[in-house]
């Protein structure tokens, strides 16, 4: 059984939030960003589009360099390629940095004639899969922050 904090940790963290590039994930990351600042947490919202490796090493790199310093950092990512998000992940464990990966998951589609989201390549190890069914409400929201909490980041 997972023991919880009563307090959280001070600590700051990144939140990798990842999917295709229409499911929602910079809209969540906003809502988010909204609720903890309105708890009194530091919080930097940033984001990636569907960029080539070298922009997910910046955005990565400065998420773990505000993550180092106590702020969570949460990141909005539709990059395709599953490798760069890992290579970000292990940076943030070599450096003593917390990091978490959220994978949000596309809703079904009825047709996708020409695999628009073919490219996108799902994480191998997520901390977090949102279904897509709890997108359209803000179940999406409450099962980030219970993330969070049972994480101890935040109360």
């Amino acid at each position: 059984m997972m023991q919880m904090r009563s307090k959280p940790c001070g600590c700051g963290v990144t939140v990798w939030l990842t999917g295709p590039s229409d499911v929602g994930t910079s809209a969540l990351t906003q809502a988010l960003a909204e609720r903890l600042r309105g708890a009194g947490y530091r919080v930097a919202a940033l984001s990636t589009d569907e960029a080539p490796a070298r922009s997910v090493h910046r955005v990565g790199l400065t998420a773990e360099v505000l993550a180092h310093n106590g702020v969570i950092a949460l990141v909005s990512s539709a990059a395709p390629d599953a490798n760069a998000r890992d290579a970000v992940r292990d940076r943030h464990r070599s450096s003593g940095t917390h990091f978490l990966e959220v994978h949000v998951e596309a809703p079904a589609r009825a047709h996708d004639p020409i695999g628009a989201d073919r490219r996108y390549e799902p994480p191998h190890h997520p901390d977090l899969v949102i279904p897509a069914q709890a997108q359209s409400s803000g179940e999406a929201l409450v099962i980030l922050a219970r993330l969070l909490a049972a994480k101890s980041f935040v109360a």
